[in-house]
Formats: structure tokens, sequence, C-alpha cells
């Protein structure tokens, strides 16, 4: 298996985040990669003040776009984003198939630093909260 790392500040909320990513997607995929690895938090960006307030549902466009560029580029894409829920909001990893289908997501939950402590975080792994 080969995996493609994108190390960037670009995010889904830059005017050209979503082109930017299609293009480093297919870029590996061509090269090889079965999956494209991006930063922690790519939807939004990571370290932002209003994180509260962009957070968007498991089912946003972020979701969305992300499955898109997966299944356009023929490539897993494992990714971050914060999730709004009833209970605050969750940093949550997510791993799409090539097909933009949900593999697998999980919730941060050992927190580091302040920004990770503003946001409340409740996670429900497996059905254990």
């Amino acid at each position: 298996m080969k995996i493609a790392i994108w190390q960037t500040s670009t995010s889904l909320r830059d005017a050209d985040g979503a082109i930017r990513l299609a293009a480093r997607a297919t870029e590996a995929a061509r090269a090889g990669a079965t999956v494209l690895v991006v930063p922690a938090c790519f939807t939004s960006g990571y370290h932002i003040p209003d994180m509260a307030a962009v957070a968007q549902r498991a089912d946003g466009s972020w979701a969305s776009t992300m499955a898109e560029v997966a299944r356009a580029a023929g490539i897993a894409v494992a990714y971050g984003s914060p999730e709004a829920t009833a209970d605050g909001v969750l940093n949550v990893a997510r791993l799409v198939d090539a097909c933009g289908g949900l593999v697998t997501e999980t919730v941060k939950t050992h927190l580091y630093g302040d920004i990770d402590r503003e946001i409340r975080v409740t996670a429900f792994l497996n059905g254990v909260q």
C-alpha cells in the first residue's frame, strides 16, 4: 500500500480549497497511492476562534466534498473535521474510500492545548460513551 500525505495550511474554507484538494488527490492516485492523508481539521482549518460557529453536521457539505473528491480521483482520503452535534463540537477523523463511502471515523478524546480544550468533546465510539 502506498500512502500519500499532504501537509498544507489549505482548508475547505479557502476559496480554492476543494480545487487544491482534488488536484493533490488526483496527483497522489496517479502516483500509485491508495490513500491520501490530509491534516487535522482540514475542512475548517485548525486554529480558528469560531470553530463552534463553522463546525458542520456529519452529513454537511464538507463531508460531501471529501467523498466527491475521493470518488473522482479514485483514492481513499483520511481527513479531520469539526463536527457539530447537539452536545457540542467533536474533533472527528474520518476515512472515506475511493468510492466516497465512509469506512471509519473516530473522535479525538486526548486534548492538547487550549484550542482543543475549548471544544467540548463527547465521544461515542462503537456505541460506548
